[in-house]
C-alpha cells in the first residue's frame, strides 16, 4: 500500500465533502485507513453500533454517526425489504459500499448526526424474516426515531428507501414534529409492487407458483432467499400507503429511477407531490437502488441540500405549520 502524504490525504477529504463520496470509498481508493481521513475532516468518530429494543421487545441493531462539526439535526435512514442498514452494498456501485454508508458519510460532513438500522428479520437486528410484518417496521422505526432523539435531542429528518417507505409514510402521517422526509424509490402501492405486479422483479416472486409456495409452508421466497410470511402478504392487501401519503404535511422529496424494474416509478411521479412544499425528481436511466456511481452521485448531494433546506427547524414551529396546514 502506497503512503499517501498529508497532503495528499487532505486533497483525497475534498473528493468526501465536494463529491459526498463515502470516506470509506475514498479511503479503499486511495490506500489510506478511514481514521485517518476523518481525522483532517475534523476529527468525527467511528460509527458506533448499538442495540435497543423495538416497541415490542425485539432487538433492533444500529450505526450511530456523528455530524462533524456541530450538529444542525439528525437523520435517521430506513432500507429497503431484502437490504440492512447498508442499503445494497452493490459491488458495482461505490466500490461495493451501500448507499446508505455513502448518504450517512455526506451527511456528517454536512454536520448532521446519522442514526442508520436495521428492520426486523434483517442484518443483525432480531426476529424471523417470516415473521416480519408492515405493523412491525413501524414499531422499529419508531423506536429508531425516538432513540436518535434521545440520543441527539435535535430536529430528526426520515429517509427511506423502497419498502422501507411503506412504514415510513405511515409515521409521517401521525407526526408532525418531522421536518421532512425524503423517499428514494418507495413502494407506494403494494399491490403493483407485490401483490398483482406490474414489473419484471416482483412478477418472479408472486405468481402461481409462488402463491402455491405460500399455501404450503406459510410463506414465500421473494427474490429467491427472503421469507415473506402470511401476515405480511394479509397485510400488503389492507394497507395502502398511498392513503398515508396524503396525509402527510411535511416537505417531501421523491427520487425515483425510471428505468426501475421493482417499484413503478409512474406511482411515485403521480403521487409523491402530496402537499404544496413536496418534489418528485427522476432520475434518468437508473434501476431500482440508485446502484450505478453516477445515480449516487445525483441522488445523495439532493436528498443533503433538501435536508439542509428543512433542518434545523425547531419542532414546536413544525407542528404550528401541521396545524395551520389543518392537521390533527
Amino acid at each position: 500500500m502506497v503512503k499517501l502524504t498529508d497532503k495528499k490525504i487532505k486533497w483525497a477529504v475534498t473528493q468526501v465533502i465536494n463529491k459526498c463520496e463515502s470516506t470509506e470509498v475514498v479511503a479503499k481508493i486511495y490506500g489510506v485507513s478511514r481514521r485517518r481521513i476523518q481525522q483532517f475532516q475534523g476529527g468525527s468518530k467511528m460509527a458506533k453500533k448499538v442495540f435497543y429494543s423495538s416497541m415490542d421487545g425485539v432487538q433492533i441493531c444500529a450505526l450511530m454517526h456523528e455530524a462533524i462539526g456541530t450538529p444542525k439535526g439528525n437523520v435517521v435512514l430506513a432500507h429497503g425489504i431484502t437490504m440492512d442498514k447498508d442499503e445494497d452494498a452493490d459491488p458495482q456501485a461505490g466500490a461495493g459500499i451501500g448507499a446508505f454508508v455513502q448518504l450517512a458519510d455526506a451527511l456528517c460532513n454536512a454536520q448532521y448526526n446519522v442514526l442508520r438500522f436495521d428492520f426486523r428479520g434483517h442484518g443483525e437486528s432480531g426476529g424471523l424474516q417470516e415473521e416480519m410484518t408492515i405493523a412491525g417496521e413501524l414499531l422499529d422505526l419508531t423506536a429508531s426515531m425516538d432513540y436518535a432523539k434521545k440520543c441527539w435531542p435535535l430536529s430528526t429528518a426520515l429517509v427511506a428507501a423502497s419498502f422501507g417507505a411503506t412504514s415510513s409514510v405511515m409515521y409521517a402521517a401521525n407526526r408532525p414534529d418531522i421536518p421532512c422526509m425524503v423517499l428514494w424509490d418507495p413502494a407506494l402501492d403494494l399491490r403493483k409492487t407485490f401483490l398483482e405486479p406490474i414489473l419484471p422483479w416482483g412478477k418472479q416472486s408472486f405468481n402461481a407458483q409462488g402463491y402455491a409456495f405460500l399455501e404450503e409452508h406459510g410463506y414465500m421466497l421473494l427474490a429467491g432467499f427472503f421469507k415473506l410470511g402470511r401476515p405480511l402478504i394479509d397485510e400488503m392487501r389492507r394497507i395502502q400507503p398511498l392513503g398515508y401519503m396524503k396525509r402527510i404535511n411535511c416537505p417531501v422529496l421523491t427520487l425515483h429511477g425510471d428505468r426501475d424494474t421493482y417499484v413503478p416509478c409512474v406511482v411515485s411521479k403521480k403521487y409523491a407531490r402530496c402537499n404544496s412544499r413536496s418534489e418528485f425528481v427522476t432520475v434518468s436511466g437508473s434501476e431500482h437502488g440508485f446502484g450505478r456511481p453516477q445515480d449516487r452521485q445525483f441522488v445523495i448531494p439532493r436528498t443533503v441540500k433538501w435536508i439542509q433546506r428543512f433542518v434545523p427547524q425547531s419542532m414546536s414551529s413544525t407542528a404550528e405549520e401541521f396545524l395551520r396546514e389543518g392537521g390533527g
